[in-house]
């Protein structure tokens, strides 16, 4: 849902004040989180991992980010990457035996929704 914001705006000349103007403007709701976040190395090849999540229509695109264990997150697509519905990604050039986590938001003309829940696996 959009959300409106009003402004007021009066213009002073010395002491007089002018009539105050009130104008509304529409702004754009944020992209909704991505859900169904899914990680898997299920018929993968070795050091790469299935990512799966879901994209709402309304929005134009989304970022995906990966953590080592528990590290520090890093993006590892070009924000925002194209798409939207179901959206499989497959992220490759993993080290074996190494868990990854990931989590999703998505981007439209309001803003970026909320970062999604995290899903890890280990690539094998």
């Amino acid at each position: 849902s959009n959300r409106t914001v009003q402004y007021r705006v009066t213009a002073l000349a010395g002491a007089v004040a002018s009539q105050a103007v009130v104008t509304s403007v529409a702004i754009p709701a944020r992209a909704a989180t991505p859900s169904n976040l899914s990680v898997s190395s299920n018929g993968q090849p070795a050091g790469a991992l299935r990512v799966r999540f879901s994209v709402s229509n309304a929005a134009a695109g989304y970022e995906i980010r990966r953590r080592v264990g528990n590290g520090a997150w890093t993006t590892v697509t070009v924000p925002p990457a194209v798409g939207k519905g179901t959206i499989t990604y497959i992220d490759s050039g993993l080290t074996a035996g190494t868990t990854y986590g990931y989590s999703v938001r998505a981007y439209r003309a309001g803003g970026w929704s909320n970062w999604s829940g995290s899903q890890s696996a280990k690539a094998k």
